[in-house]
């Protein structure tokens, strides 16, 4: 068998298996409440692709820079608020979904949302198979036994990315993010670097590699790290022997004008301006310009060792201006670092900016256990690159350290750190291999304890996803699914509700919401990059104790609905840092055991188990329906239910509301003030009552009694109703 035919079949056995690990371990809501489709996804980003893609397919393939959608209602002016995400993902799908999309609404919404759940996965099955030719091809050509011996680091290395749980995260069947698309351009990346190294590229070749990073530039930009390895990599080329150094410097050369011309595009559409580090912008543009100087500088100077150290000394002068404090470029460095190291006051406390922690089972589960084997891969590899020349290893050795580094300070690094992890671990295991069972005759034995090496690495996670795989189609709904769907109820019914009008609710529920209830929201996934009062102000709403000065934040925003999720305390440890600060931990202690200031919060209100309890002194919500997992009100300005009688007299008011269809059970709603100092008692009611007195308003104003009907003109106008 040639060797072309054999790296084929080696990569067609990883993509089978990858695949089926990754549509075992799916995370998709099958048809039913709160599913229109055939299924629809958990994931919060892959709304928000769905979204921009259904948007691009209305405008003809132009995928827009800005929404009206977020940060209301800063983006219902002017252009729309920028987006964070570069533009390419969206293209990537709009070149693939726009011919086959249906024209119907409907039926397209659909189709969105099953194409954005599917694609990372094909991605993420992709990344296993071309990270499985890497290995092999690190294999000597000259070494005895070459090609089984590039089976096994192949096998290893592809399966090891095939059951880690890092990389099924981010793309099982059901994600819609994009992290599974830059991890194919970083793997892309990384071994046309290694490749175009060992095989002596010029600029052409560099070129055709940079096309590459400016693609994963335009889709995500802290891809910019990536550029920042192959960059070490090909400057510690440019320092070989002359002829090979400048050829490096060529080929670096190359790649920054590559990068440069794929990403430029993006660049020009890109809403941010200025030196923006964590957006595209161009920063970025300019620091690629740069490294072109550089590199072409590089190559002027390899023959002269004077010149180098001249080169030398420019770098550590543009190192230093940059860091000088209080400047743009120092200012958005150094939030790119902070937002990458989780130093950031909001991106630190979600989920995937939590650490993976060495003590416990935690890192090793979203890394494997090949942790253990890297320390040494990269001394080995570091060994064959300057002793033996194997300069292809450079990106792989340079990029697992500082990759590791980043995924054990931050979890959502995990699927870039398993990318070299996986390529050095499985050219790790066939070298130990082939020089522990040289002898061994039967050559396909020891190529399959490789690949079994790759697939034991992951322990329990590869155990689970084997028992997966033989009980596929038949798992039942987790407890996240099952809240997910009740979620989906209520953000269907808010998209049936007529009438345009924002919601308030938690940032992690904004895409949904944007998505599936077709509205716009306050705070989404997107976080702090909309501005810190946007991500803010539902958690200020949610725990201020004092109804009135809650509805000025609605106000402010021009909110009509609210979400409020049941059980209430959803991200409380995090809304309670954000906005209280040092008395966080008084927060956190109330809502454990019931007390005050918690059960005062409109949290609690808004989503007390208590049927009784709910909208307690809120005469501006009114409930529309209610699932297991959380409450949808609308903001009204609330019939003023007015009496007259005796200082300090205690009123009462009472009402059965029913629910609207698929809204929920009836409940009954209690209010109670006491008249002021001229004996009025006012209270505001935020539902209407039924004239046939089925829905009346029952209220009880010390010895008297009575029951009325409330309009809902009454309700919508803010009337004042007279109990009699």
């Amino acid at each position: 068998m040639s060797r072309v035919l054999s790296r084929a079949l080696l990569a067609f056995v990883v993509l089978v298996i990858s695949l089926g690990v990754r549509a075992a371990n799916e995370t998709r809501l099958m048809h039913g409440p709160g599913v229109a489709g055939a299924w629809a996804t958990l994931d919060p980003d892959g709304h928000y692709h769905m979204r921009r893609l259904e948007r691009a397919l209305e405008d003809g393939g132009h995928v827009a820079g800005t929404d009206p959608w977020l940060a209301h209602p800063s983006g219902a002016t002017g252009e729309g608020t920028p987006i964070p995400w570069p533009p390419y993902a969206t293209q990537l799908l709009w070149l693939g979904a726009a011919p086959f999309a249906p024209d119907d609404p409907g039926e397209r919404r659909d189709f969105v949302e099953r194409y954005v759940g599917t694609a990372p996965m094909v991605f993420s099955v992709l990344v296993s198979a071309l990270l499985a030719l890497a290995a092999a091809s690190l294999v000597g050509r000259g070494e005895e036994r070459s090609e089984p011996v590039a089976w096994g680091a192949g096998l290893a290395a592809g399966l090891y990315h095939a059951f880690a749980f890092g990389a099924i995260r981010y793309g099982n069947w059901g994600v819609g993010d994009h992290h599974a698309l830059v991890a194919l351009f970083q793997s892309l990346l990384f071994l046309g670097v290694g490749t175009g190294l060992a095989r002596g590229w010029r600029i052409k070749g560099g070129i055709a590699v940079g096309l590459v990073l400016g693609l994963a530039l335009g889709t995500w930009v802290a891809s910019a790290l990536y550029g920042a390895i192959v960059a070490l990599a090909i400057g510690a080329a440019t320092m070989r022997a002359r002829t090979q150094g400048r050829i490096a410097a060529h080929f670096g050369t190359g790649l920054c004008a590559g990068a440069l011309l794929a990403m430029f595009p993006a660049v020009l559409a890109s809403p941010w301006t200025g030196a923006e580090w964590l957006n595209l912008s161009t920063v970025h543009a300019a620091c690629l310009m740069s490294g072109m100087i550089v590199f072409r500088a590089a190559a002027w100077m390899a023959s002269d060792a004077r010149r180098r150290g001249l080169l030398g000394a420019v770098l550590l002068l543009v190192v230093l201006v940059l860091a000088i404090p209080g400047t743009p470029p120092a200012d958005g460095l150094r939030a790119g670092l902070d937002w990458s190291s989780g130093a950031n006051a909001f991106m630190g406390r979600i989920n995937e900016s939590q650490p993976l922690p060495l003590v416990g089972a935690t890192a090793w589960k979203w890394l494997g256990l090949g942790l253990f084997v890297v320390p040494v891969a990269v001394i080995v590899a570091c060994g064959h690159a300057i002793a033996r020349g194997r300069i292809e290893l450079s990106p792989w050795v340079i990029a697992t350290p500082l990759l590791l580094w980043m995924a054990l300070e931050q979890r959502r690094f995990a699927e870039a750190a398993i990318v070299p992890l996986a390529v050095l671990f499985g050219w790790m295991v066939a070298l130990l291999a082939r020089y522990c069972l040289r002898k061994w005759p039967a050559r396909i034995h020891w190529v399959a304890l490789t690949g079994i090496l790759g697939v034991l690495a992951n322990g329990p996670v590869a155990w689970d996803s084997c028992l997966r795989l033989t009980k596929f189609g038949s798992l039942g709904e987790t407890r996240r699914m099952q809240q997910h769907r009740g979620l989906r109820e209520l953000a269907v019914i808010l998209r049936d509700q007529p009438g345009e009008g924002a919601v308030l609710a938690h940032w992690d529920r904004g895409h949904l919401i944007e998505w599936v209830g077709g509205r716009p929201t306050v705070a989404t996934g997107f976080g702090s990059y909309l501005g810190e009062d946007a991500l803010l102000d539902p958690w200020r709403f949610f725990l201020e104790t004092d109804p009135k000065r809650a509805e000025l934040i609605l106000i402010a925003r021009k909110v009509r609905f609210v979400l409020a999720e049941h059980p209430a305390n959803h991200n409380l440890e995090s809304m309670a840092a954000a906005v209280h600060g040092p008395r966080a931990d008084i927060w956190t202690a109330s809502a454990a055991d019931g007390s005050s200031p918690w059960i005062d919060s409109m949290a609690a209100r808004l989503s007390n188990a208590d049927a009784a309890q709910l909208g307690r002194d809120v005469g501006y919500l009114r409930l529309i329906a209610r699932k297991d997992h959380g409450f949808l009100y609308e903001r009204v300005q609330g019939a003023i239910a007015q009496i007259q009688g005796e200082p300090g007299e205690r009123l009462e008011v009472r009402a059965r509301i029913p629910m609207a269809e698929g809204g929920g059970p009836d409940f009954e709603w209690k209010v109670r003030t006491v008249a002021d100092a001229n004996g009025i008692a006012r209270l505001r009611v935020p539902y209407a009552t039924r004239a046939d007195g089925a829905g009346a308003l029952f209220w009880t104003f010390g010895e008297r009694s009575g029951q009325n009907t409330v309009s809902t003109t009454a309700v919508t106008e803010g009337s004042i109703v007279p109990l009699r």
